[in-house]
């Protein structure tokens, strides 16, 4: 008897290694970052969790101390663009803005958010410093050629009208990319995401067979196999149930069919009890303080006014100001080169409050 070898899950590789093209791939197949993406749609609670903290850390928007720079902010529409930009920085962990100066080259005229999964980083010169970064809206397409493009620096701005400003908060053990803050519960949102796939699975199929068919009368030919499971599927389960039973076959001169019902197992329990893993693996990943600050109720937690205002308060110390800082950086350089310089904030939405009586 031969038996079927285990699927084993093999945990995506981020590794930056240099390619013959000129830039570092990001991960064995270059595709980390659509990767990262995908991992955003499939997961509900990996999901709500990122464009949450993404609203955080935007909260009410870029402001600036002086008129030149509000009027900036409106002729560019910053606040679209840095909104945008406040999601790839959750999702990829750094984002990426296109910085368009004017024809004079004295100012910038356009600042534009620029996709971070569409970017990828040139080597280092001799200076251990990125001069150039290569665009491609699909790297996945090796017939489509990658744009070069120059990184941020005012001083190329003659020869280099369009450059790109590539935003990398520090990450251990990485050079080129950054890595985001939940990079260690990857596992578990890929697991929360087998999860709903095999729930979907199993209902399609009819949750789990009910009983088997086993006849004994020979095997037949393949085809007449399919036809008599079709048979079966159309007299007893129907176009919306297939999937209940199982037929088998074998020789024995017995003839009559046996129908073998199957016990119901306790995987409901099971998946009951890695669903609750699984969310709170992800909170944890995100650095989620409390759960009950994104509506979700742990055992144990009253989750009243209080300890939700605490909450919240340690929540945007650690993770949301980190952040805004990184966004606030980055924008006080543009702001610089368009020679208007400027001190920039990132309005936060207030930290949750208790309400009076």
């Amino acid at each position: 008897m031969e038996l079927l070898k285990l699927k084993e899950y093999q945990e995506r590789s981020y590794e930056e290694r240099p390619s013959n093209d000129g830039y570092v791939q990001y991960g064995d197949d270059n595709l980390f970052p659509q990767y990262l993406i995908d991992l955003y749609k499939s997961s509900a609670t990996h999901n709500a969790l990122c464009t949450s903290i993404a609203y955080m850390i935007f909260g009410d928007g870029v402001q600036a101390n002086t008129l030149e720079a509000r009027l900036k902010i409106e002729e560019w529409g910053l606040q679209d663009e840095v909104r945008k930009a406040c999601l790839d920085l959750k999702i990829q962990g750094g984002f990426a803005l296109e910085v368009v100066y004017s024809i004079d080259r004295t100012t910038i005229s356009k600042v534009r958010h620029c996709p971070f999964e569409n970017i990828r980083s040139g080597e280092v010169d001799e200076d251990e410093k990125v001069n150039y970064y290569y665009y491609s809206k699909d790297w996945n397409n090796k017939q489509i050629e990658p744009e070069l493009v120059c990184g941020f620096n005012p001083e190329k701005a003659v020869e280099h009208p369009v450059q790109i400003l590539y935003v990398k908060p520090f990450s251990p053990g990485s050079y080129y990319y950054p890595k985001p803050d939940y990079i260690g519960s990857i596992d578990y949102i890929e697991l929360d995401k087998e999860i709903g796939k095999y729930h979907i699975n199993n209902i399609k199929n009819g949750l789990a067979p009910s009983f088997s068919i086993h006849f004994k009368n020979g095997v037949p030919s393949q085809e007449e196999r399919f036809k008599i499971r079709n048979d079966i599927e159309r007299q007893l389960a129907g176009a919306t149930n297939a999937g209940k039973f199982i037929v088998t076959y074998s020789d024995s001169p017995e003839r009559k069919p046996d129908f073998e019902p199957f016990p119901l197992s306790d995987a409901d329990k099971q998946y009951q009890f890695l669903s609750s893993e699984v969310s709170d693996k992800i909170m944890v990943g995100h650095r989620v303080v409390s759960s009950a600050m994104f509506g979700v109720k742990t055992a144990g937690q009253l989750g009243n006014t209080q300890e939700l205002e605490i909450a919240s308060e340690l929540f945007d110390k650690q993770v949301v100001k980190p952040y805004q800082r990184v966004v606030k950086d980055a924008l006080e350089r543009v702001f610089n080169a368009a020679g208007t310089p400027t001190v920039v904030s990132v309005e936060e939405v207030p930290p949750m409050e208790p309400v009076e009586a």
